[in-house]
């Protein structure tokens, strides 16, 4: 048995092998035995290419094109390469964004493809109208032992990646200086040096040795430092960075206080949720940026072309400045949708993830292919021993704004899902209302009293043939809040939904 086990790793390993070397094979195949030269030699024996040779020797870079491995080499003329820096660091950048690794075959590429230079930039390759970065390529795949020449008529200027952009800007702008003013050193434990421990075992920390640069934008929205994506950021002008945030600071208040402080968190809140609008994660140039685009929060943002006036083609993306780019309302601050069958789900005190829980009250999370999700939720009360307060379900982060609140629901079971209640004078009721979360200690949650949004109502739909989405109540919250929802029973009958919705209404709080 053990000669078949060595014959088969023997064959395993002979196969890998053959593996490895078909990328060179290929190659050679390609080059149709003519390349018989290296890319240093390619370039050696062409005299108008000697500023771009004398650069690669310089920078040291020719110990990288030298090596047995496949390369693509971009290489301009001594027109085009005139520009060279005395800094060897700085012609090391240079001359690196005209090398990637890999053997690049213009005429094979269908779209456009991002290559990664041998200085950390990236480039963009379209085969189909021969540019590399926007230069043309006058002569695409020259073959050679160890990669491919494609010649270029200008210079692979390295590009400045969207954030280098921002960091960088020299003009004024008022969403440029925001996006900046998010920048600073903070501590992290991660870096930082232990120096002892206290009595009861936590860390001391070096505080110099764990400061850290970070900026908010790049870490919680969009890190526009990566060269190996792709994002769009829109700049919009002062006027129309005014115009935003005025209509949106009253939809994002977070305290209830009117103090100096307040309206600092307000102000921070605001700015934060509208400049998450500008980014996007495609690339996209000022002439084929499509009129409606997904920002990287989510927001459908309609953009119009026409406003741009200027643009910034970087190594990540692009920039574009805009003199105007209002997000409606109604784009942004959207419905809220709780579903029955949520994780988050709450009976009393206790998360419930799954049907019955310890102790009287059952819940039952039922499968129905009607319903929105293609569940719903029942919370049975029928028992002698404690009753359930309710179903309180997490509908996440409202805005400063009044809401519509509905609900949908099925009553095909009467009184209790367990033991239902055949008299036919039958019906049950159920009201909902609202609340937020005090603390949580050791998987107990402590929550405020309800606050109603409807009186005790009648659930009449019999199945979801009849079941419609029915209006129960309306609320007006005068500053942003982490909202839970309330559903509870009357007497000690069931509560039951399919979904809860809430509905913005776009007009100032009344109290």
């Amino acid at each position: 048995m053990k000669k078949y086990i060595n014959l088969i790793t023997a064959i395993l390993l002979v196969l890998f092998t053959m593996g490895c070397q078909d990328a060179w094979e290929d190659h050679a195949d390609i080059a149709d035995n003519t390349a018989s030269a290296t890319l240093m030699e390619l370039l050696e024996s062409r005299s108008e290419y000697s500023n771009f040779v004398s650069a690669i020797k310089t920078s040291g870079l020719d110990s990288i094109i030298n090596q047995p491995i496949m390369l693509t080499v971009w290489a301009p003329d001594n027109e085009a390469f005139t520009n060279i820096p005395d800094d060897k660091e700085e012609l090391k950048i240079l001359v690196g964004n005209h090398i990637n690794y890999g053997a690049v075959q213009v005429k094979q590429l269908t779209e456009i493809q991002k290559l990664s230079m041998v200085n950390g930039k990236y480039v963009e390759v379209d085969g189909s109208g021969n540019k590399v970065d926007q230069v043309t390529i006058s002569t695409v795949d020259i073959p050679a032992k160890n990669g491919f020449l494609q010649l270029v008529d200008n210079t692979l200027e390295p590009r400045m990646n969207i954030w280098e952009y921002v960091e960088n800007y020299s003009g004024t702008s008022k969403h440029i200086e925001y996006l900046n003013s998010l920048s600073g050193e903070v501590f992290d434990p991660e870096v930082a040096e232990i120096i002892g421990y206290t009595n009861d075992g936590q860390a001391i920390y070096d505080t110099l040795s764990g400061m850290v640069w970070k900026n908010a934008f790049l870490d919680e929205v969009a890190d526009l430092r990566a060269e190996d994506s792709t994002f769009t950021l829109l700049i919009i002008d002062d006027s129309a960075f005014d115009t935003e945030f005025n209509k949106y600071l009253p939809y994002y208040k977070v305290s209830p206080s009117v103090t100096e402080e307040a309206l600092k968190l307000d102000t921070a809140m605001c700015l934060s949720k509208i400049t998450k609008d500008y980014a996007f994660s495609t690339s996209y140039t000022a002439s084929d940026i499509p009129s409606l685009v997904l920002s990287v929060d989510s927001i459908m943002v309609p953009i119009d072309k026409n406003l741009i006036t200027e643009s910034f083609y970087a190594s990540n993306g692009w920039v574009h400045h805009i003199s105007a780019c209002p997000v409606p309302l109604e784009n942004k601050i959207l419905p809220i949708i709780v579903e029955t069958e949520s994780i988050n789900r709450f009976i009393d005190n206790y998360k419930i993830n799954g049907n019955d829980i310890a102790g009287s009250p059952g819940g039952h999370l039922r499968i129905r292919p009607q319903a929105s999700g293609g569940f719903d939720y029942v919370l049975d009360n029928w028992s002698s021993g404690v009753q359930a307060s309710g179903l309180i379900l997490h509908a996440g982060t409202v805005a400063a704004t009044k809401y519509k609140f509905y609900w949908k629901a099925v009553n095909d079971f009467n009184g209790s899902y367990r033991l239902p209640d055949t008299s036919e004078d039958f019906v049950l009721r159920q009201r909902l209302g609202y609340t937020t979360l005090i603390d949580e200690t050791n998987e107990v949650f402590n929550f405020n009293p309800m606050t109603g949004v409807s009186d005790f109502t009648d659930v009449t739909a019999l199945s979801y043939d009849e079941a419609v989405e029915e209006e129960v109540g309306m609320r007006s919250f005068t500053y942003m809040r982490d909202l839970y929802v309330w559903l509870q029973n009357e007497g000690d009958k069931a509560v039951t939904a399919d979904y809860i919705k809430l509905v913005p209404v776009f007009e100032q709080s009344e109290n």
